[in-house]
């Protein structure tokens, strides 16, 4: 015999050997157990919803705070323009020489583009949809119809 398996036998004689001895605080009672275990659920549960609560209120003050931005952005760049092309068609009184037709219209394409993309791109952010409302904002369980179908 070698000497793990004598370990081994000695180890199972003590534990058969060892008495545990059954109390009212080494029995669990299985209705305080399920009760605790529920209210463990329910406090997940609204721990849960008051983060999601949490977020969509935090989302909401961010998506107002970028909406103003985003309509200061547009308005200067609205007087900015304005401002160019008046001074486009007044600037001999005030001593301007106007620009030359093609650095006019770059530069109010160039800003314009600038402009919408910013818009568009920080808009999709701030107010994307969710996944179910982006795949078909319709009927989001609406069937799939293919060829074969018809």
């Amino acid at each position: 015999m070698s000497a793990d398996e004598a370990f081994r036998r000695q180890l199972e004689e003590l534990s058969r050997s060892i008495v545990i001895p059954q109390s009212s605080a080494t029995v669990s009672n299985d209705d305080e157990a399920k009760r605790v275990v529920e209210d463990e659920g329910r406090f997940l549960s609204n721990a849960l919803q008051a983060e999601i609560l949490a977020d969509s209120q935090a989302a909401r003050a961010q998506r107002e705070t970028y909406a103003r931005r985003i309509f200061r952005l547009v308005c200067v760049w609205i007087f900015f323009i304005f401002i160019l092309l008046f001074l486009q068609g007044f600037g001999d009184l005030i001593h301007y020489k106007p620009l030359s037709d093609s650095v006019l219209i770059t530069l109010i394409t160039s800003t314009t583009v600038n402009v919408i993309a910013t818009l568009i791109i920080v808009l999709k952010y701030i107010f994307k949809l969710p996944e179910s409302h982006a795949r078909n904002p319709i009927s989001p369980k609406a069937p799939k119809h293919t060829a074969q179908d018809r």
